[in-house]
């Protein structure tokens, strides 16, 4: 390709030739864009060429063709199962403010450790144990996401360990509200409903029964 005359704008422009960026070795000067932005003919360690602003090759922008990007996604060869998803939620809930129930994780303070900022760290962790039906579960519930502070329950357990928070006292005994709801034969949607509605202790199970 012959390549117009240098413009101001190219011979202000440092010479790339020859340099690395990441994937990328640059081969060339190329035209400027229609902004004047310096150009560059590279080539990437996978053989394909590209021509890259050189803006992005020194911010880091632009690191190789697309191939990089692509191993970081499919090198596990799980960025479709069920426990990628997993760990992307788990993620969401502690960074991303728009996410419904941040308020109960990153609010909290619920984070997750450096490691388990990638899938591969997190899935070494935590692979042994798992199979699929299972979700994840903090076993300190003021604690963070970790190894040492997670496991794999069905979801029945979790959905248990979330209405044992909720205990009413009856005929001396306390009682999580789906045992509750058990021992006076009640629904226990009819429980929660009632709680929801400020309803507690036996003024609780009195309108309950009552209805």
């Amino acid at each position: 390709m012959q390549v117009e005359p240098y413009s101001n704008n190219m011979v202000k422009a440092m010479d790339l030739t020859e340099k690395k960026f990441g994937r990328w070795t640059v081969i060339e000067r190329a035209d400027s864009d229609k902004y004047g932005t310096a150009m560059w003919k590279c080539v990437c360690t996978c053989g394909n060429e590209r021509t890259v602003r050189g803006v992005e090759l020194k911010n880091g922008t632009s690191k190789s063709c697309g191939c990089l990007n692509h191993e970081i996604i499919t090198k596990h060869g799980m960025h479709k199962s069920r426990p990628y998803k997993i760990w992307q939620g788990l993620k969401t809930r502690c960074t991303n403010s728009k996410q419904p129930n941040h308020e109960r994780y990153g609010d909290r303070g619920i984070d997750y450790p450096e490691r388990w900022k990638t899938f591969e760290g997190f899935w070494e962790d935590m692979q042994e144990t798992y199979h699929d039906g299972l979700t994840i579960d903090r076993i300190d519930n003021s604690n963070g996401y970790s190894k040492d502070n997670c496991h794999w329950i069905t979801p029945f357990e979790q959905n248990r360990n979330m209405q044992s928070n909720i205990f009413i006292e009856y005929n001396g005994t306390k009682y999580c509200l789906t045992d509750l709801a058990t021992k006076i034969g009640i629904p226990k949607r009819r429980l929660y409903y009632l709680h929801n509605q400020g309803y507690s202790g036996m003024d609780l199970i009195k309108q309950a029964l009552a209805n």
